[in-house]
């Protein structure tokens, strides 16, 4: 038996402008962090012919072309496994359509598993890349290559996309400031999900892509004051983003979306967002600790989600 363990992650600014495209006129950058909630794969060799695999359903089917979860079938045919194996996945918080990375943290976690059990090592940069090309080329899903790179490497990063398909990332923020910005943010789920790739095939990249540059642009102003732990800055360049990032497409929001934003502002929160690409999921705001209760307060019909930064990627826990 074989254990991945994978954390989604939290993006704060720059989503959208890792999708690489020709027409771009500056580099995408995304500033983000993966968090201590986690997407576990098991993998385990069956003692019959029959592929198993769990997850909100049961699967049992004696050929990988007949497996539904699309995810699961590709990366199993992609790493050429023959034999048949039980596939289980398990995730800490509701992740489905969640604006987390779930289902590019499940990828990257079960290409880690696969890895482990075929006896092949790879860097975390190969590991998002294949994860990568899985979704964006298999799967044919309109995604960036933010998602699995989190996933993959972890930690408090900021992300440089380039036009030739070369990826960058740093860390960023010492423990201190890590910790003092954990201090100031607050994320509810909506209990709402939806399909990101579907969100993004309806934006009209010919005449959004000065909007895309400008949510990369956006990207330097807030790590620069996010390292001066200017958090009311930082707050107020999400509010900027979170305007901009509307304007790409009219299923990135909707009245109850706008309606939590309203009241966490009017609650005193400096800005958010909605994580991912938009239409539910998760919402974070940066709001001052004082006025923290009066935002709960606001939005009490909502999921507040309890979270630390997670400093590692993905990994295996167990082997035997």
């Amino acid at each position: 038996m074989i254990i991945s363990k994978t954390p989604v992650r939290i993006s704060f600014i720059g989503g959208g402008s890792d999708i690489v495209r020709k027409s771009m006129k500056v580099p995408g950058r995304v500033i983000s962090t993966t968090i201590n909630k986690f997407i576990y794969v098991i993998i385990k060799k069956k003692f019959d012919n029959i592929f198993r695999i769990s997850y909100s359903k049961n699967e049992n089917v004696k050929n990988i072309n007949e497996i539904e979860h699309n995810h699961i079938r590709e990366t199993l045919k992609f790493k050429k496994i023959n034999e048949a194996l039980e596939v289980i996945t398990i995730a800490d918080i509701p992740t489905s359509g969640s604006g987390l990375g779930s289902s590019s943290a499940l990828t990257v976690g079960l290409i880690n598993a696969l890895n482990c059990y075929i006896g092949k090592k790879q860097t975390k940069y190969q590991v998002a890349k294949d994860a990568y090309h899985i979704e964006r080329n298999i799967l044919k899903k309109n995604i960036g290559y933010q998602d699995h790179f989190n996933a993959a490497f972890g930690g408090f990063r900021k992300y440089i996309f380039y036009k030739n398909n070369t990826i960058k990332n740093y860390k960023i923020l010492n423990s201190n400031k890590k910790k003092e910005l954990l201090k100031n943010i607050l994320v509810f789920y909506t209990g709402i999900n939806r399909s990101a790739d579907k969100i993004l095939n309806r934006i009209d990249k010919k005449n959004k892509n000065n909007l895309i540059d400008d949510l990369s642009k956006l990207s330097i102003k807030f790590e620069n004051n996010l390292k001066d732990m200017n958090l009311k800055l930082c707050g107020e360049i999400l509010d900027k983003s979170w305007s901009l990032k509307k304007q790409l497409s009219t299923n990135v929001s909707n009245n109850f979306i706008d309606t939590i934003y309203i009241k966490g502002k009017n609650a005193g929160a400096y800005g958010g967002k909605i994580l991912g690409a938009g239409g539910g999921g998760y919402f974070i705001f940066f709001c001052k600790q004082s006025k923290q209760p009066e935002l709960k307060k606001k939005l009490k019909n909502l999921i507040p989600i309890k979270f630390s930064f997670e400093e590692y990627g993905s990994k295996i826990i167990f082997n035997d």
